[in-house]
């Protein structure tokens, strides 16, 4: 086992027993997810992320409800009628995947909204994210997973027009194609009827997916607005949401968003959002990213007040 395995490994424990010890406190759970599938070993295959199918979905859901907690929106946030006292869940999708759609009959089932952050660049080009290509790619050259996630953590300042240079030479001109539904963006005139299901909001997602915290003012600026410029377009309304891409953010990326009225932005800090969240919460709320192990989540995990490693990762920045 290696030093970041016995870390995760230490993480869960910690987390877990502070529930075991003292119990769920009251607060804001949100989760970040991305593609969803029928099929788990395909969704193994094409997402490097949660593994994630329909049915689990439905699970994770069912298991929050059993647990007390209340799924909101995010306006709900913003319009502060959250009260103290109460547990909370927020879903959230990144990207802009066509798969998630097919979530739709398990958002309707339970009542339960969820907000989808699209990326309008991939969207309009109809091509894959990068870092999905380089999973499957290698995946199908049997790298070891270790191998995999050291890559994309490396290309993750790169500019993304050089990414796609990059992936062109390793693996073909087509790579960046998606193979079908299960991997491919929603279309304009899809996510248009999409966004009229009252459990569905969408948010911006930027429009390449770059990292803004490695961007200039203008450039952040730049992927802000055509990615509301579009989206605005063909939802016919402006996004009050966004989610910063990898949860790269800074004082300076949440100022521009707020230019843009943004009322809420999500980051990737994994951790439980205390309530009442506040003015500088509402533009960097902190947001769990499940993980699917043998077709299970740990759900203690994500009910936990302590998390080890983002405490380290806070005192360490």
């Amino acid at each position: 086992m290696n030093s970041k395995s016995i870390l995760n490994s230490i993480d869960s424990a910690a987390a877990n027993l502070y529930v075991d010890l003292f119990g769920e406190h009251n607060g804001l759970s949100t989760f970040l997810f991305h593609g969803v599938s029928h099929n788990e070993k395909l969704t193994e295959s094409i997402f490097p992320q949660e593994g994630l199918t329909i049915s689990l979905f439905e699970k994770f859901i069912d298991s929050f409800l059993n647990l007390g907690y209340e799924f909101i929106g995010p306006a709900d946030i913003i319009d502060g009628i959250i009260k103290h006292d109460v547990k909370y869940g927020m879903l959230t999708f990144d990207d802009g995947y066509f798969n998630n759609t097919w979530i739709q009959e398990v958002l309707h089932k339970y009542r339960t909204p969820a907000v989808f952050f699209v990326t309008t660049g991939l969207m309009m080009e109809n091509e894959k994210i990068w870092s999905d290509v380089i999973h499957f790619e290698r995946k199908k050259r049997n790298s070891p997973d270790d191998e995999i996630h050291k890559e994309i953590v490396s290309l993750n300042p790169v500019p993304v027009a050089k990414i796609k240079d990059y992936i062109t030479k390793e693996f073909g001109s087509k790579a960046l194609q998606p193979h079908g539904d299960e991997d491919r963006f929603l279309t304009p005139a899809e996510l248009k009827e999409f966004a009229l299901d009252p459990f569905v909001i969408i948010g911006n997602h930027t429009h390449s997916h770059e990292v803004l915290g490695n961007l200039p003012a203008e450039k952040t600026k730049a992927e802000i607005e055509t990615s509301q410029s579009i989206l605005t377009e063909i939802i016919g309304k402006a996004p009050d949401f966004i989610s910063y891409p990898y949860g790269s953010h800074s004082r300076q990326v949440v100022d521009t968003a707020k230019e843009f009225g943004f009322k809420l932005g999500i980051t990737t800090i994994q951790k439980k959002n205390s309530l009442p969240l506040g003015n500088k919460y509402n533009m960097e709320l902190r947001r769990f990213n499940p993980i699917a192990s043998n077709g299970k989540f740990k759900i203690d995990k994500l009910r936990s007040s302590f998390q080890l490693k983002t405490m380290l990762k806070e005192i360490l920045q």
